[in-house]
């Protein structure tokens, strides 16, 4: 049986999908602890960046565990379950308006794929493998997710990931805007952890008004966004963390935006 655990190192959360014996492929009971997991790192006010990875340094994940299927999706009403299972977790970490960081060491297949679109950043190792192979297991992946890979790579490539079912190698990867950064396999893990921990010394409300602005800038129809962007910037000059802002850069020294 997999876990999915919520640590804290410093302000960093770690969410880890563990369940290396399989290359932590994610059963259903995994699918539906993940959305309890990220609150709990969302809702903590220490936590300033969430890091999503795979136990060790294999596998981030190899997808759904598909040993499962005969059992869990095997009927219409069983994959109707399974899929809003999927839905939740995969909505909970893209509706997180703290930065996340999926955390690519080695392979990357099909619903942790989904996973790692639906952080808002992906560093990589250079043995990344990363596919979605569900044309070749006869499944149809939630709008949701694909909607989430069209937003980062395109539609075309978006498409040809998904008919071809073919894997994409850490060169490509970074090629086509998939990932943000590669590194070495044994660097990845301070690399990553370095640059959350460099987030968490910005300014909280800040990275939140970037996080509404992109919003706003993909649903251009949807004034709610925009709405709640001038609502943030009203509060963020009236904020004690625009006040330190100021004051550390005239006195020339790195700002302290509330942490602990």
């Amino acid at each position: 049986m997999g876990e999915v655990r919520a640590q804290h190192e410093g302000a960093i959360g770690v969410l880890t999908l563990s369940q290396p014996d399989k290359l932590n492929a994610l059963t259903l009971e995994m699918w539906d602890a993940l959305p309890h997991a990220v609150a709990a790192l969302a809702g903590d006010p220490d936590v300033r960046a969430i890091v999503v990875r795979g136990d060790g340094s294999e596998a981030f994940s190899a997808g759904a565990d598909i040993t499962e299927f005969p059992e869990k999706r095997s009927t219409p009403e069983l994959a109707d379950r399974y899929s809003k299972s999927v839905g939740a977790g995969l909505s909970a970490l893209a509706e997180t308006r703290k930065p996340t960081i999926a955390m690519l060491h080695g392979a990357c297949v099909g619903g942790g794929g989904g996973i790692a679109v639906s952080c808002a950043l992906r560093f990589a190792d250079e043995r990344l493998r990363f596919s979605i192979p569900a044309a070749r297991l006869g499944v149809i992946y939630e709008v949701e997710a694909i909607s989430r890979l069209v937003q980062i790579v395109g539609p075309s490539y978006a498409f040809d990931i998904l008919i071809s079912g073919r894997t994409l190698d850490a060169e490509e990867a970074l090629r086509i805007g998939l990932v943000n950064r590669v590194t070495a396999a044994d660097e990845l893990e301070e690399t990553v952890l370095d640059y959350a921990r460099r987030l968490a010394d910005n300014a909280p409300m800040s990275m939140e008004g970037a996080w509404v602005a992109i919003r706003a800038a993909h649903e251009p129809w949807n004034g709610a966004w925009n709405e709640e962007l001038e609502d943030l910037k009203r509060r963020a000059i009236e904020s004690e963390d625009f006040a330190e802002g100021v004051r550390a850069f005239l006195e020339k020294r790195r700002p302290n935006f509330g942490r602990r």
